[in-house]
């Protein structure tokens, strides 16, 4: 009798309800935990399994009991993906190479391992976006590196994404300018090389600078200066050319300012700074959902069933053969 209620429909309804609420919170209001839609879907798997057991027509037509059972596995594949996805997004420079340091998870499974991201190779090279005027963004095309042989290259975009290891890397509209520097004391001491990123371009193209401060220095104002700005008012490409004769303005907070341009170096403090680069950087959202093809094999699994169920029930309808009654020209009613 409780395994009957539970799998009873009454309980079904407000389920369906909670999930509702629950994928809409997530979408519309950035509800944080993944046990908002993880708990009513797993709760609905119960209900159902209970439904499968407790209810006897589902053993005596087996295309409703096919439906059912690839139904309850949807339920329990799309909770399991939940627990093991990942989702972030990662910023790379060209000529950079992906670290798992770099990427900002936005939700992460409690089943998900993050030394996953370890087997993760690429490297970023060369991009191109094209522009429509009243900045239209048209097609990325980003090309990337699987290692270090320029044969591994592969073209990525917003809907091509690169593919490894299980997860997926799609190109997002974020890109903008970057400058690449290496940092070295006057006297002796290791050069450190890093990458530092100018808000997005060009939705940002008035504001291209930053805070920096130089490892185990003082901050500095860096500012990027560009000559070729490209016409916002018609078709255009943003790709390396934009950083032709560009310059890298820093400075410090007692106001000198220095400008350099790849190759040049500058004194601040007890550093010595010097402009490696000047490069383009892309956003990349990251997606990993281990369950997403055991999904689909359900969900074709449970729409066969379905067809299977109906099939059947079409071709094992008796045909009527009670007799029909038709008026006669004389006005009687005869049996035919």
């Amino acid at each position: 009798m409780r395994l009957r209620a539970l799998g009873s429909l009454k309980l079904t309804l407000p389920l369906m309800a909670a999930l509702l609420a629950a994928v809409v919170g997530t979408y519309r209001f950035g509800l944080v935990s993944i046990w908002w839609t993880v708990a009513p879907t797993l709760l609905l798997a119960l209900n159902l399994a209970a439904a499968i057991i407790a209810n006897p027509r589902f053993r005596r037509q087996a295309g409703l009991l096919v439906f059912h059972v690839a139904l309850l596995s949807l339920l329990l594949f799309a909770a399991y993906g939940q627990l093991a996805s990942l989702t972030g997004r990662v910023e790379i420079a060209q000529g950079q190479a992906f670290s798992p340091e770099l990427v900002m998870v936005q939700s992460r499974g409690p089943w998900h391992d993050l030394s996953r991201l370890e087997g993760i190779h690429f490297t970023q090279g060369s991009l191109q976006v094209n522009y429509a005027p009243q900045l239209l963004r048209g097609g990325t095309r980003s090309t990337v590196y699987r290692d270090e042989d320029v044969a591994t290259a592969v073209v990525v975009g917003d809907n091509v994404p690169l593919t490894q290891q299980g997860y997926r890397f799609y190109t997002t509209p974020n890109k903008g300018l970057a400058a690449v520097l290496v940092v070295q004391q006057r006297v002796g001491g290791a050069a450190q090389l890093g990458t530092v990123h100018f808000p997005s371009y060009p939705l940002r193209d008035w504001d291209q600078q930053v805070s920096w401060t130089v490892p185990g220095g003082a901050p500095l104002q860096l500012t990027l200066e560009i000559d070729r700005r490209p016409d916002l008012s018609g078709h255009w490409t943003l790709d390396d050319s934009l950083l032709r004769g560009a310059r890298l303005a820093l400075q410090g907070a007692d106001g000198e300012r220095q400008l350099l341009v790849p190759g040049d170096t500058a004194k601040v403090g007890e550093q010595v700074v010097k402009l490696e680069a000047l490069r383009l950087w892309l956003g990349y959202e990251v997606f990993y959902n281990p369950a997403l093809s055991w999904m689909l094999a359900a969900a074709l699994v449970a729409v066969l069933g379905l067809g299977w169920h109906f099939w059947a029930k079409l071709w094992s309808k008796p045909l009527s053969t009670e007799p029909v009654q038709v008026k006669h020209r004389s006005g009687r009613w005869v049996h035919t």
